[in-house]
């Protein structure tokens, strides 16, 4: 066995324990955060209706929470650790709602020949309504044509298809597969669409 004094410069023997104290998490299970809203949507002040950049606000709700359990607790626990509060206001753009705007109607479609029963007139579309503006009125419109009350006119069927002649049908034309005849029908309408009998 070799003597304690042989280890040791000082003669001493060191000491084997000695005071001291746990480091710990100043915060541990009480961590905080800030929690932070949606933002809402962009309003203004006293119910006005200008509508301009940063005239409107947002608001949103923003409050202190433990980190392990979302539970909420007082603004002053996440303050007292310098952590400041992010804002719950903010300017935005206020955009009122678009009313759709059109132009002025096309003038009426021609009646004149009566070719068709119908005249017709159109406008254009120059804004589209947006953010729940009011929709557009019709752009299209359509009335009868008054001077063409007394025309009728003739709604043909599709020509069936070609059957050759047969010789009881025309003995002069000898038979040919590829020579024969169509037929089709046809009814009289008048104006209202309505169907006339013919004599």
């Amino acid at each position: 066995m070799v003597p304690l004094s042989l280890c040791s410069n000082t003669g001493h023997e060191p000491r084997k324990e000695q005071s001291c104290y746990k480091v710990c998490d100043p915060i541990g299970d009480y961590r905080v955060k800030w929690v932070e809203g949606r933002w809402s949507e962009c309003q203004v002040e006293n119910g006005g209706k200008d509508c301009a950049r940063n005239l409107g606000f947002q608001t949103r709700d923003v409050f202190c929470a433990y980190m392990s359990t979302g539970e909420r607790t007082a603004d002053s626990v996440c303050e007292s650790f310098m952590q400041n509060k992010p804002p719950t206001r903010q300017p935005c753009e206020y955009n009122c709602p678009q009313n759709c705007v059109v132009g002025e109607f096309s003038e009426w479609s021609s009646c004149d020949d009566c070719r068709f029963l119908n005249r017709s007139r159109t406008r254009d579309i120059i804004v589209p309504n947006n953010r729940g503006g009011k929709p557009c009125p019709p752009f299209f419109e359509m009335s009868p044509c008054s001077n063409c009350s007394n025309k009728y006119f003739l709604n043909f069927t599709p020509w069936t298809y070609c059957q050759p002649f047969t010789d009881s049908y025309n003995s002069r034309i000898p038979y040919n597969p590829h020579i024969g005849n169509q037929e089709r029908s046809f009814d009289c309408f008048n104006i209202r669409g309505q169907k006339e009998e013919l004599s």
